[in-house]
């Protein structure tokens, strides 16, 4: 299931930021429900335009519907580990450009950095500042990626 949730429509984005984000599409892929809608009121209220996935194999399907800028995706995943989705959409020309965080509890993340395609790694218990910040720079990145802007 995939839902979306409207970027903040006035002026008030959040944790005390002077000036709006840059608008983006995040894609959250995690399968605990309580993490999914931290990120998803995190992200929604700093003004971005926000999807969620619940395992591999909707967040590739999201993905390919929504075109998001920037993919937080857990690597423990049920039905499509997220080490498999990163693979699969770093893999597929239409969905290359996307930029994906990887997200996990530390000792899984280290032992999948040398093997993972992804873009950035987060570790689990992630930092709220940190967080924002890495998802900034992605989108950056993943706004001047996307195949219309070019």
């Amino acid at each position: 299931m995939v839902l979306l949730h409207s970027p903040v429509a006035d002026y008030a984005w959040g944790r005390g930021t002077q000036t709006p984000p840059m608008v983006g599409r995040i894609l959250i892929v995690d399968d605990d429900p309580a993490i999914r809608d931290l990120l998803d009121e995190l992200l929604t209220d700093e003004g971005y335009e926000v999807y969620t996935a619940p395992d591999g194999r909707a967040a590739i399907a999201a993905a390919q519907v929504r075109h998001p800028h920037v993919i937080l995706m857990d690597l423990m995943l049920p039905y499509l580990d997220g080490i498999t989705a990163t693979r699969m959409l770093k893999g597929d020309p239409t969905t290359g450009w996307i930029q994906i965080i990887a997200m996990s509890a530390g000792i899984n993340l280290r032992m999948a950095a040398a093997q993972l395609p992804a873009d950035g790694l987060v570790g689990k218990p992630f930092d709220i500042d940190a967080l924002l910040a890495d998802v900034q720079l992605h989108l950056r990145r993943g706004l001047e990626g996307e195949p219309d802007a070019q």
